[in-house]
C-alpha cells in the first residue's frame, strides 16, 4: 500500500494566494454514537460539544492562513453536516446573517451521493461482515454490489465540484464514506485500514487549475490542530 499523497491548510492557503480554486470536501465534525438500526442513519444527530468547538477553529484557522478569500459552502442535508458548516463559517468570521453565507444543502454531498447504488444490496454487503475489507476491493477493482462503478462516480463529482461551484475556495460538508471514495477515485489512497479511515475533519482536497485540470489530495485534520486525537 503506496503512502497517500497528502498536503496542508498552508499549502491549501498557498495555492489560493496563486490564484488556484480549492474545492475541499471534508467529514463533518465529531457526532454522538449512531444509534442502532437506526434507518436514517443519524439524520437528526447534532455536533458534539468538542465537534462543534473544533468545526470552529478549523475555520478560524483557515483564516489565518488564506486571510480575506470568497467562500462557498454547501453540505448534505442531514444535522451534523449543516452544523459543522455553520461552525466552520463562525470561525472563518463570515456574518451569519448576511444572506451571501448561507449553506448550501447538496444532495450529492448527502444521501444521494454518486457513489450509492442500491440501497439494499449495500447494507446487506455491510451487515456480511468484513465492510471494509469489501470497500477496500471496491477501491481496487471499482466495482461493488450496491454502489456505482468508482471511476465514472468519482469524474461525476469532480465535475459538480468544478463547474456547479465557482468560488476560488468550496467547501462542502459531507461523510466519511464520500471523502474516502473520492481520495480512492483519484487515486489518492490506494486502500485504508481502521486506523487510516477518513476521521472526523479529515478532507480530500482538490486543486483546480484555470484550464479545470485538477489534483487531488489528502488533509488531515490532525495535521490543522496537532494535538487533536480521534
Amino acid at each position: 500500500m503506496h503512502e497517500p499523497a497528502e498536503t496542508t491548510l498552508r499549502d491549501v492557503a498557498d495555492e489560493l494566494h496563486d490564484g488556484i480554486r480549492v474545492a475541499i470536501l471534508v467529514r463533518h465534525a465529531e457526532r454522538p454514537p449512531l444509534p442502532a438500526n437506526d434507518p436514517t442513519f443519524g439524520r437528526n444527530l447534532p455536533l458534539t460539544e468538542r465537534g462543534a468547538m473544533e468545526a470552529t477553529r478549523y475555520g478560524r484557522e483557515l483564516s489565518r492562513l488564506a486571510g480575506k478569500v470568497q467562500v462557498t459552502m454547501a453540505a448534505g442535508g442531514n444535522r451534523r453536516c449543516m452544523e459543522t458548516a455553520f461552525h466552520m463559517l463562525e470561525g472563518i468570521g463570515l456574518d451569519m446573517e448576511d444572506e451571501l453565507c448561507s449553506v448550501l444543502a447538496d444532495p450529492y454531498l448527502g444521501g444521494r451521493t454518486f457513489y450509492f447504488g442500491d440501497l439494499a444490496a449495500r447494507m446487506e454487503l455491510a451487515n456480511a461482515g468484513n465492510y471494509l475489507e469489501s470497500l477496500n476491493a471496491y477501491f481496487t477493482c471499482g466495482r461493488q454490489k450496491g454502489f456505482n462503478d468508482l471511476h465514472p462516480s468519482t469524474s461525476h463529482l469532480a465535475g459538480h465540484l468544478r463547474y456547479h461551484y465557482d468560488a476560488p475556495l468550496f467547501i462542502g460538508v459531507t461523510h466519511d464514506l464520500n471523502v474516502a471514495c473520492f481520495l480512492a477515485g483519484n487515486g489518492t489512497v490506494a486502500s485504508f485500514t481502521e486506523k487510516s479511515w477518513p476521521g472526523f475533519l479529515d478532507a480530500a482536497v482538490l486543486f483546480i487549475q484555470p484550464d479545470f485540470s485538477t489534483t487531488c489530495r489528502l488533509l488531515r485534520f490532525s495535521t490543522i490542530l496537532p494535538n487533536t486525537k480521534h
